[in-house]
């Protein structure tokens, strides 16, 4: 059953865009350097760690299928997280 549930998450449009995708961590941190909005004192490592842990099929899987976070509450959580790791909101 968490095989079947996995490639929903893969499948799923809302959430398939922001699910790992391995070796496109590091581009994906590089496109995001461009960003001026983004805080200036995180290195490419960090912001490729922050967006593999917030893309991480373990956590989907914990909030979603085991807390029973509905896509919506998933979604806003991913969004106020990587914004509050990543952004200079000040």
């Amino acid at each position: 059953m968490r095989v079947v549930r996995r490639c929903d998450l893969v499948t799923h449009p809302g959430v398939a865009k922001h699910q790992h995708n391995g070796g496109d961590d590091d581009q994906g941190a590089r496109r995001l350097r461009r960003r001026p909005d983004l805080r200036p004192q995180l290195s490419t490592a960090h912001i490729r760690d922050v967006l593999f842990s917030y893309t991480a099929p373990e956590l989907y899987e914990t909030l979603v299928l085991h807390r029973c976070w509905s896509l919506d509450s998933y979604a806003d959580f991913m969004f106020h997280g990587m914004t509050g790791q990543l952004l200079d909101t000040h």
